[in-house]
């Protein structure tokens, strides 16, 4: 986790970019999840310059770029990126990003969320982030994370987690890095 990942400039311009495009998709005050290929740099090219988002996405390259160093994993170029958008009273149920037991050419690697909530949001405005460290019915208590504009949360794809329901609205952008198969079931034999 790391707060005040985007400074108070850069998480101005990103909600303004993201509720911009949200406002034109939307089909209202619902949860909304918009898939794009953002986070791919071919894809950025074909739009008009600057893209949404472009100081975030640029960032977001730098990171992967990082990420993928210091875990020692080949994560691909390209992503997954979402786009989302939470009403009050919405979370999102226990899941993973990536389950081991299917088998895709392509696998979500390391997801991230960046919040794009306003500065301000205390642990009464809910929406938390509960990640389980532990496989389920482990004794060690989720970890929570408050959804503060700025905060970037970085996690393996195959951790459990969920969204607490909140009690703001919340915008939040959300992706994974990829591996190619090969490589993915590669580090999971030797323990990584």
């Amino acid at each position: 986790m790391e707060p005040e990942f985007l400074s108070t400039e850069e998480l101005e311009a990103a909600r303004a970019d993201m509720t911009g495009m949200m406002a034109q998709i939307s089909t209202g005050d619902a949860f909304e999840s918009i898939q794009t290929d953002l986070l791919d740099p071919q894809f950025r090219r074909t739009l008009p310059s600057p893209p949404p988002l472009c100081s975030v996405l640029e960032t977001l390259d730098e990171l992967r770029v990082a990420l993928a160093r210091r875990s020692n994993r080949r994560l691909l170029e390209a992503g997954g990126l979402h786009l989302m958008f939470y009403p009050v009273g919405n979370g999102f149920m226990r899941h993973v990003d990536e389950d081991p037991s299917l088998s895709e050419p392509l696998r979500n690697s390391i997801s991230l969320l960046l919040y794009l909530t306003p500065s301000d949001w205390t642990e009464a405005d809910g929406g938390a982030l509960c990640v389980y460290e532990t496989a389920e019915g482990g004794g060690a208590p989720p970890r929570l994370v408050l959804p503060r504009g700025g905060t970037l949360v970085v996690y393996d794809s195959t951790m459990e987690h969920e969204v607490l329901p909140t009690r703001r609205k919340r915008h939040l952008v959300s992706g994974r890095f990829r591996e190619m198969d090969e490589d993915w079931q590669a580090r999971r034999d030797l323990g990584d």
